[in-house]
Formats: C-alpha cells, structure tokens, sequence
C-alpha cells in the first residue's frame, strides 16, 4: 500500500470516528432495531467512502448534512421494503396451498418421458447437445462459450435444435396416439 493510500485510510477512519455518533442518533431516532441500525449505518459510510473524494474538501456541518440525509434516504428505503415484504407475506398466506401445479409441458412429459426419451435420442448430437446445455440451465451466450461460437449463433442453435425436438416428438406422438405438443399447450390433453 502506497503512502498516499495509507493517508487516504486514516482520513476515512477519523471521519467515521468523528461523525459515526451523528449517523447512529439520525437512524436511532426512527429504527428500533439495532441491527438494522448498524446495517444502516454501514450503508451510509459505504456510500460516503465511494464519495470521499467529494465529501472530504466539505466542512464538516456539510459532512454532517450529507451523512444524515443520506441515512434519511436509506431509513425510507429500508422502511418501503420492509412494508412490501410484510404485504407479499401476507398475501401469500392469504393463498390456498395447492398440492401439485402442473403445466402443460409437465403433463407432456409426465404422459410419457419415455416418448421424450426417444425424441431426444433421435436427434442429431448438436441438436441434444445444445438442449440438453439449456436444460442445465445456460443461456445463449454460456452455451456459445462452451461451444466455441457466438451467442447468436448459440441461440440460433437453440432454435433450430428446439424446432427439431418438437418435430420429433409430435412424429413419435401420432405414431403412438397420444397427444402433441401444441395440443398439450392448448390444454386438450386428456
């Protein structure tokens, strides 16, 4: 660490020593829980930290001002998030449990895995090798990294590998008699 920054560090330090008082009254006033008000309070120097440079050459009552309208800032917004968690909490008990949800890309597989087996089997290897990266979890640009190529064409992989898989899978559906995708998604599986 260079002098400089060592002098930086100290002048940090003595501001916080010289106004920490001032930021805790402000958030104490209205925040009854002390751990939100030592979570708040650190907010406040974070933000004064990435500001240093424009908070040191103030005075300190402009300090002061700064410091305790910021903690004013963050105390509100802290207070909107707190009142929306309490409403979704409640709102969400307030909701009947429902034993299973089922989409209708679950009764598609549910009606027969083995059927998507067997699509997914009949496809090239790029084909399953793209769906099955998405079906990991990747998007277009990790699949892109992983494969070499760029996100565009990753998704245009995607695509083309997705189109595939439908065309399977309702070519192995009418062959069986079960349902097609696009009947599935209209809901009109029995």
């Amino acid at each position: 660490m260079t002098d400089e920054q060592h002098d930086d560090r100290d002048r940090f330090r003595r501001f916080v020593a010289a106004h920490e008082w001032l930021v805790r009254a402000v958030l104490s006033r209205s925040e009854g829980n002390a751990s939100d008000v030592e979570e708040l309070c650190s907010d406040v120097f974070v933000l004064a930290y990435e500001r240093f440079e424009e908070l040191s050459p103030l005075n300190a009552a402009q300090q002061r001002v700064w410091l305790a309208r910021t903690a004013r800032f963050l105390m509100a917004n802290h207070g909107r998030r707190a009142t929306t968690r309490r409403r979704t909490a409640k709102r969400l008990r307030a909701l009947p449990a429902l034993d299973e949800v089922e989409s209708a890309e679950d009764t598609v597989v549910s009606h027969d895995a083995d059927l998507v087996g067997r699509a997914l089997a009949s496809l090239d290897a790029g084909h399953r090798q793209v769906l099955v990266l998405r079906a990991l979890g990747h998007d277009g640009p990790s699949i892109g990294r992983m494969l070499g190529v760029t996100a565009a064409t990753a998704r245009k992989r995607l695509m083309m590998a997705r189109a595939a898989f439908a065309a399977a899978y309702e070519q192995l559906n009418t062959v069986d008699g079960t349902a097609t995708i696009s009947e599935a998604r209209e809901g009109r599986v029995s």
